[in-house]
């Protein structure tokens, strides 16, 4: 805008707590002269940027000391400094970069985060930093729950791992699990906490391996992909927000808050880039990472409403129990599609056909609770006999006589998706060449 020929100038219609850059040139009848130099102005303080993520020390008695570096801007100056707990309990540490946590115990993870605040409002929290789990005395075996000690040291070789079970009676036993392999983890005794006590000692080892089967998958990928995923937790999700940045930052409140109240353990908020790249390499890689887990896995690919996923994630937990397979979900739980890694050893006589099975069932009950078979995989051969699970004979020859339409000579992917084969003549058409019928190796029910 001109500002007429004084040197002064007041510019209105700015917002508050923003960044504004002014600059001026002069003008004659020969043309105009350079700009100048830009002049950084401040309506109102900036909140300050994000804190280092906190270095914590160990835990000494029941407290542990820990520090962080000062926010790279911080506006009108760091007001207090707000630390929390395992993304729950926040507490105040002043103006100090370090804070000493008490009350904590032996035999737990923590994690610690950290904003800054200023006149202007509050810094996205920092990075969590996780406390190595600190080792305590052992509990006695009379009045604590079962116990499963693991290896913390990832061995090599094939061979399977021994683990001690100690029950409430003192009676200790030990179990060589087929295609278990050393995880770098403790396995939290909360885990086992919903068994009965009178358990015997069979079916409550198969319970204690459900229980640590279900963390598997998530110990195999961060072993794989390092990318910092938590190992104290049986679930993982993902999620990504797009949009103006404006957006974004109200919505990642909204998401917090949400996993806050629905008793979500561990947050973290990519805070670059390349973090978020780091966050979805666990994702991308989870498929080759389940891989260290067993020689041979069985993808399959329902897809369900939304609202059913944990209906349909504790009816899978089941069918592991009965077929006696582990299992490592995958899957987009933003659009339903489930993706259940079946794993189980193909040189086991019958293992292969138990996975077959297996996966049958879950997507029987994909379509038992308005589901369909395949969200992406397609049907091909795997699925074809589950067609009449989700569709009546009336809806596959309608199909049948589509397909007959456009492909009259049998020639595009003969014998797949539908379970029972017809003559195009039969469903009103079919071409017969010298009197063979096409493909006639093909079995036809």
């Amino acid at each position: 805008t001109s500002s007429g020929t004084t040197t002064s100038h007041t510019w209105s219609g700015l917002t508050g707590n923003t960044a504004y850059n002014f600059r001026v040139r002069a003008l004659n009848s020969a043309g105009a002269g350079g700009w100048s130099g830009n002049r950084n102005c401040l309506t109102d303080p900036l909140p300050p940027s994000t804190p280092g993520t906190p270095s914590c020390g160990t835990l000494t008695g029941n407290s542990v000391a820990f520090s962080w570096s000062a926010p790279a801007s911080n506006g009108a100056g760091i007001s207090k400094y707000e630390v929390q707990l395992n993304s729950g309990s926040t507490t105040s540490s002043g103006t100090t970069t370090s804070h000493t946590w008490g009350g904590l115990t032996f035999n737990t993870g923590y994690s610690f985060r950290v904003r800054a605040l200023n006149a202007a409002g509050k810094s996205p929290f920092s990075p969590a930093s996780r406390m190595a789990r600190p080792p305590g005395p052992p509990e006695q075996p009379e009045a604590a729950p079962p116990v499963i000690a693991v290896p913390t040291t990832a061995g090599s070789g094939s061979e399977a791992t021994q683990f001690a079970v100690v029950y409430r009676d003192g009676e200790k036993h030990s179990v060589a699990h087929a295609s278990l392999r050393p995880v770098a983890a403790i396995v939290d005794p909360a885990l086992t906490a919903n068994l009965p006590p009178d358990l015997s000692a069979h079916s409550g080892l198969d319970a204690l391996c459900q229980a640590i089967e279900s963390i598997w998958s998530i110990h195999a990928t961060e072993d794989f992909v390092h990318a910092g995923y938590p190992l104290d937790v049986q679930t993982l999700l993902i999620v990504e927000l797009d949009g103006p940045e404006a957006e974004v930052d109200y919505l990642i409140e909204r998401v917090d808050a949400i996993a806050r109240q629905t008793g979500a353990t561990y947050l973290r908020i990519s805070q670059s880039e390349e973090e978020r790249e780091v966050f979805w390499s666990g994702r991308k890689n989870a498929f080759p990472a389940v891989g260290r887990l067993s020689p041979d896995y069985l993808c399959m690919d329902g897809t369900i409403p939304r609202r059913k996923l944990a209906d349909v994630l504790q009816r899978i937990e089941e069918l592991s129990q009965q077929y006696g397979l582990r299992i490592a979900n995958v899957f987009h739980a933003g659009d339903g599609n489930l993706h259940p890694l079946i794993l189980f050893d193909a040189n086991e006589p019958g293992e292969l056909e138990k996975a077959e099975n297996f996966g049958a069932d879950i997507l029987r009950y994909c379509v038992e609770v308005g589901g369909v078979l395949t969200g992406e995989h397609g049907v091909g051969i795997e699925k074809r006999d589950l067609m009449g699970v989700m569709f009546t004979e009336d809806d596959m020859n309608h199909q049948q006589r589509l397909k007959c339409a456009f492909d009259p000579a049998h020639l595009l992917n003969p014998g797949k998706v539908y379970p029972t084969l017809h003559r195009c003549s039969e469903l009103g058409r079919m071409f017969v060449h010298k009197g063979k019928l096409p493909f006639p190796d093909i079995p036809r029910f």
